[in-house]
């Protein structure tokens, strides 16, 4: 049993205070972070309705041209076909009002364009077999093999220009026989989305699903750098990601989170600076109280403490242990012919000899002017007592120099173990006195502390 280890942490008061600062920092960068977070969550949540109207905003737009697909669909089937007399009048008003969105409609026969509206401008688009044209070829595949609409991205035409195309199967007697295709202006299209995100206050980029990060259709994929709000878009087949954000960014929160960095800081630090006083005024009364001033050694208030919690132990697992009395031999002179300050040199050698020697196991105490004690905890028989008094009795024989003067110190020790002994501290102190002063008058030929030239 080390009889240090109670004390271990007060000893440190600079580690706990230290300890307990940064602790103390870390909680409140903790809360600044989290009221950092709260108030973005707060900005981000209200910026999710302008996410909200600007994705309905977009859907709104494309969507109304499907209806007009479909509207136009339900006439060919009631009157045979694109040439059928009034077609091109049905377009005029079914399309009134998009002249500047809508660049064409056509008909396609399997995959071959076969008709547009209006022809003037689009006579190059007929004839073109759209399942040959590379940016065209996947959409209207998947129109036939599916028989369900579908949109592109913004695409190059044939006619010239960038486009988006809606397109709706059309089936005669139950079978696929081809396809409708509106082609919206995309520049026209993204202008219109881009005076709604101005109105709006905020800038946008749009991706196709399967390449988002890496490749925008719309839009500066450099806006991902920036942490924005990213929602998905689905309209037929294509999913499109939206990010976006307040065009004048999200607000900076970094003087806020310096000062409020700062003033944790200084709580911390002042924080840590009182505790470090109570623990240095704490620890010191508690050495006071616990160790001997002049030797180092543990006081005899602390003998009285750990010897109880030591015979309990011992109680309790049926074990054993050792008393051990020590007292210096005719210090009374040193302090007379040397002075006090000599005597104090004696005590203080003893002392940190017997620390120097003292085991795990084993505890030193100061217990009055020139007495001493050890509890050896891992001691249970005579034989092993010996060989310990033995060994403490060889270190704790040397010689001083004192004026001069050369004196040999010497110690007379007395012994005892529980609970062959005694059952208390009391009884195990009289039987180890006793042998004491028996070790002592055996001494009595040659003196502790002689003297010589």
């Amino acid at each position: 049993m080390n009889a240090h280890k109670p004390e271990r942490v007060l000893k440190r008061p600079l580690l706990v205070s230290a300890t307990a600062t940064l602790v103390l920092f870390g909680v409140f960068a903790v809360l600044i972070s989290s009221r950092i977070q709260q108030n973005l969550a707060s900005e981000r949540l209200g910026e999710y309705n302008s996410v909200i109207s600007f994705q309905s905003e977009i859907e709104e737009l494309l969507f109304t041209n499907v209806q007009r697909l479909e509207g136009f669909r339900a006439w060919l089937e009631l009157n045979e076909g694109p040439d059928s007399p009034g077609t091109r009048e049905f377009l005029d008003k079914l399309l009134q009002g998009q002249e500047g969105n809508i660049r064409s409609v056509s008909v396609i026969e399997d995959t071959t364009i076969v008709w547009t509206y209006p022809r003037r401008g689009n006579e190059g688009a007929i004839g073109n077999n759209l399942a040959l044209v590379p940016q065209q070829r996947i959409s209207v595949l998947y129109v036939k093999e599916t028989g369900k609409a579908a949109i592109t991205e913004p695409v190059n035409l044939l006619q010239g220009g960038r486009g988006l195309i809606v397109r709706s199967p059309i089936q005669v007697n139950g079978e696929y026989w081809g396809q409708l295709g509106i082609v919206l202006d995309a520049g026209q299209v993204f202008r219109q989305i881009d005076t709604r995100g101005e109105e709006m206050g905020i800038e946008y980029a749009l991706f196709l699903k399967e390449k988002f990060p890496e490749e925008s259709f719309y839009g500066d994929a450099g806006i991902l750098d920036r942490d924005p709000l990213v929602a998905e878009i689905g309209i037929l087949n294509a999913s499109w990601s939206l990010a976006l954000m307040p065009e004048d960014g999200w607000s900076n929160q970094a003087p806020s989170s310096i000062l409020s960095g700062v003033a944790a800081l200084l709580l911390s630090l002042g924080f840590g600076f009182l505790m470090y006083l109570l623990l240095s005024t704490r620890s010191r009364l508690r050495e006071q109280a616990i160790f001997d001033a002049l030797t180092g050694l543990h006081s005899r208030g602390y003998f009285v403490s750990y010897s109880s919690t030591l015979i309990a132990r011992a109680e309790r697992e049926k074990s054993a242990f050792a008393l051990v009395l020590l007292d210096v031999n005719n210090l009374k002179p040193v302090n007379d012919n040397y002075g006090h300050k000599a005597g104090d040199m004696v005590l203080r050698s003893i002392g940190y000899l017997l620390k120097k020697n003292c085991r795990s196991s084993e505890a030193a105490f100061r217990t009055g002017g020139d007495e001493f004690m050890l509890l050896l905890s891992d001691i249970s028989t005579e034989d092993e007592l010996n060989l310990a008094m033995k060994r403490f009795r060889k270190e704790l024989k040397f010689p001083l120099k004192f004026n001069g003067v050369q004196v040999t110190v010497s110690v007379s020790m007395g012994a005892a173990l529980f609970p062959r002994d005694g059952s208390s501290i009391g009884e195990l102190t009289d039987a180890a006195d006793t042998r004491m002063y028996r070790d002592k008058r055996e001494q009595k030929q040659e003196s502790g502390i002689t003297g010589s030239e």
